[in-house]
């Protein structure tokens, strides 16, 4: 099994730049009509992830609140790096007070999601309901190099958890953005959002893009870790393409 490179010690190189860019040249087309963020990366950005550990951050700015992009490559499987990002149940929390209630209706690829998060006085907790949705278009319009998983606000308000008190978050929306190339997988993440009440939408912006770095090397290391924890009687996750992914082990 591909996994087993990671307890052997036979991490690959890291893909030069110019081997990144000509990766997301194959698939750009199939990005460009199909995917929900059509992602660029610059020659800067594809240069630093050329670099062992490297991380490209970008504030994006646009009408109403910013964008923050982050992104990596790695050679850690990518179904490992999938399972990460799912495994919402079995993982500590990447954002500290967090809780969440995945809603009824809810169907692989496509779910709604309620978080909370408490914060420390004297500031407001926030919750807020996400639409999140696997992009499987793209994925059989790219000869399965491309995954993407985005998110957008939802107005359902049927979880049982709401807290009456809290801010509700109405601008939230981002992604995960996977791409086979160089022997491995660029990784990003993105988010965008407004988080309200006494929080100035600079504040939080500036916030997300300090804990890019943060984000991006847990979900490789919890991808690494993947490989015995998702292991026995685990609860399957599936493929962007809906395929399961049998346990490691």
């Amino acid at each position: 099994m591909t996994w087993l490179l990671l307890s052997t010690g036979l991490a690959l190189a890291n893909p030069t730049a110019q081997e990144l860019a000509q990766g997301m040249a194959e698939v750009r087309a199939a990005i460009d009509a199909h995917a929900v963020y059509k992602l660029e990366f610059t020659d800067d950005e594809l240069q630093q992830l050329s670099k062992e550990g490297g991380i490209a951050r970008r504030w994006e700015k646009l009408d109403g609140a910013d964008r923050v992009i982050g992104l990596t490559w790695t050679d850690v499987p990518r179904d490992q790096l999938w399972v990460a990002i799912q495994d919402d149940d079995n993982w500590d929390g990447v954002v500290e007070g967090l809780s969440e209630e995945t809603l009824p209706d809810s169907v692989v690829g496509h779910k709604w999601l309620f978080q909370h998060v408490d914060l420390p006085w004297p500031f407001a907790n926030r919750q807020w309901l996400i639409e999140i949705t696997n992009n499987t278009t793209l994925v059989e319009k790219s000869g399965g190099a491309v995954w993407e998983r985005t998110w957008v606000p939802s107005d359902r308000r049927d979880a049982k958890t709401i807290e009456p008190d809290a801010v509700w978050v109405e601008v939230n929306d981002g992604g995960w953005f996977l791409v086979q190339v160089g022997g491995g997988t660029l990784l990003s993440y993105h988010a965008r959002t407004v988080v309200g009440g006494n929080i100035p939408d600079r504040v939080a912006t500036r916030y997300a893009y300090s804990t890019l770095d943060n984000m991006l090397l847990q979900i490789v290391e919890r991808a690494e870790a993947a490989a015995e924890h998702y292991s026995g009687d685990h609860k399957l996750l599936y493929r962007p393409d809906g395929s399961p992914i049998s346990v490691f082990q």
